[in-house]
């Protein structure tokens, strides 16, 4: 799962990975439209010293979301999880 990074994110966890001068946070961001409680839409971001890198990742499902960070974790053992965060959608 590793393959959907962009250039800027997979150099972002590999200089976090092998440099402790780099912080890297991961941010989930999970929205939940208020008449649709069981949709969800989930972001990934990618944040290296306070600066948000490429674009976020996107998924429909929390199992995947999961799944992918876990995968993403195997790999770079200096990620550590994502602060998740729940934001009910307007309308």
């Amino acid at each position: 799962m590793i393959n959907i990074l962009s250039p800027d994110i997979l150099r972002a966890c590999m200089l976090a990975e092998n440099t402790s001068r780099h912080n890297l946070k991961v941010e989930m961001e999970v929205l939940t439209p208020s008449s649709f409680r069981s949709v969800r839409r989930i972001f990934i971001y990618f944040i290296l010293d306070g600066e948000k890198i490429g674009t976020s990742l996107a998924f429909y499902n929390l199992n995947e979301a999961d799944d992918f960070l876990t995968s993403l974790h195997e790999q770079f053992k200096q990620i550590n999880a994502p602060l998740r965060v729940e934001i009910p959608l307007c309308g």
